[in-house]
């Protein structure tokens, strides 16, 4: 045997492995990974589903204040950090004429800028869907009760209250609605739309 055929043999079984490899193994990885992404996926969706209905049994709290001053004191003192940083460095550098330095510098620190509010953005932009979804879920419970108030006793009112302020999540939400507006069907009491996050 010769070194072309060897060569050929060889190429032969590499493009026989790459074939097996695009054809059996990787769809089945992709597949794999894929249905993990979809159940993390769901778990994660259905926790912050849940904390928006755990939040709103709450009731009556500024979140939306409360975090935005949070993402303040957080935030606020990182970028004066950095920009007094930055203005030392530059007035040190100026004076010894070391310009590339500190464009590697204020590169570095761009990058830690970059770094530190992309996830703070991100994690404000959560807490904010989560604190108007609670505003908006316990705006809608509290204007159907408002309007069934008259016609229940104050048993009632109180059971439906209770029944709030001990919710975990989107199915306990759901059954108060489903309850209320069972109760206002009885009692000939037209309920206002129920508003969703």
């Amino acid at each position: 045997m010769d070194k072309t055929d060897k060569k050929a043999i060889k190429l032969g079984l590499l493009a026989n492995a790459a074939f097996f490899l695009l054809v059996f193994l990787v769809p089945r990885i992709l597949g794999l990974v894929w249905n993990l992404v979809l159940t993390v996926g769901g778990f994660v969706h259905k926790g912050y589903v849940d904390s928006i209905y755990r939040n709103a049994a709450l009731d009556e709290r500024n979140l939306i204040g409360q975090h935005m001053a949070l993402f303040v004191l957080i935030l606020a003192p990182v970028y004066l950090a950095m920009h007094l940083t930055r203005k030392r460095i530059e007035a040190r550098l100026s004076r010894s004429n070391e310009a590339s330095q500190f464009d590697k510098i204020e590169r570095i620190l761009l990058i830690f800028g970059f770094a530190t509010a992309v996830p703070l953005y991100l994690a404000l932009f959560g807490i904010f869907t989560v604190s108007l979804g609670t505003a908006q879920i316990a705006a809608s419970f509290n204007q159907r009760l408002s309007v069934l108030a008259p016609a229940i006793t104050d048993a009632e009112y109180k059971a439906l209250k209770a029944r709030w302020a001990s919710m975990e999540g989107k199915a306990d939400y759901d059954a108060l609605v489903s309850a209320m507006d069972k109760r206002g069907t009885e009692l000939g009491v037209k309920l206002p739309e129920v508003r969703k996050p």
